[in-house]
């Protein structure tokens, strides 16, 4: 992952776990002693947290550990490359797409560590393109300490303009308790973003883990 798209991970992360919690970012930032300019621009990405926000995040909504770990990993990310593809190629004149609704797993989910689930989201081609060889794909690494396990894309069926598709990734819970999510982007067969300049997080998928892990779950030794 680069280091903008880690970033933007740490952000989205960090905007799930404060909605998840009912508090807004006006208090949020009260209670952090910053700006609500500060820590929304921090959420979505733009501007990297400091190690004092994070550790407010952490605490003061039980993350147990997952953002740190998205924080040190964005930290020693790797720069992203230089851009070598032909700039014009993505996005294309009239390609749109329109979040629907959560089918299955809708965010904040409780499920149980190890459990194996199924995550649906249902979208629209509300452009003027054709969608045809196109596939949803994981932001960052498909295995992850404190993230699910997931393949690292899917197909999605072609879709005309003006119709409903439904993409579902099947995916198995961490075993590490707490919150955690996981950013997904529609790509072409090679990697490349149809939408770069859009839809920065994409479709999002955020479950809680806690309680007894599943009985088929592998336990890691203490």
């Amino acid at each position: 992952m680069g280091q903008e798209a880690a970033w933007i991970a740490v952000g989205a992360l960090m905007k799930s776990l404060r909605r998840t919690s009912g508090m807004s970012l006006r208090e949020a930032a009260r209670q952090a002693s910053r700006s609500p300019g500060q820590v929304s621009s921090a959420e979505k990405g733009r501007d990297r947290p400091g190690v004092e926000l994070i550790t407010f995040y952490e605490e003061t909504f039980g993350a147990d550990g997952v953002l740190w770990s998205a924080y040190t990993a964005a930290r020693v990310s790797r720069p992203d490359p230089p851009v070598t593809k032909n700039p014009a190629r993505y996005p294309i004149d009239g390609d749109a797409s329109e979040f629907i609704a959560d089918i299955s797993i809708p965010d904040g989910t409780l499920v149980r560590p190890g459990e194996k689930f199924i995550k649906t989201w249902r979208i629209k081609n509300s452009g003027t393109v054709p969608w045809d060889s196109r596939f949803l794909s994981r932001i960052g690494p498909p295995v992850a300490h404190g993230l699910p396990r997931s393949a690292g894309r899917v197909s999605i069926d072609y879709t005309p303009p003006g119709e409903f598709v439904d993409i579902s990734v099947p995916m198995r819970a961490h075993y590490l308790a707490g919150s955690s999510q996981v950013l997904w982007k529609m790509t072409d067969e090679e990697g490349y973003e149809f939408f770069p300049d859009r839809y920065l997080q994409g479709l999002v998928m955020h479950i809680i883990v806690r309680g007894d892990p599943v009985d088929d779950a592998y336990v890691p030794p203490a």
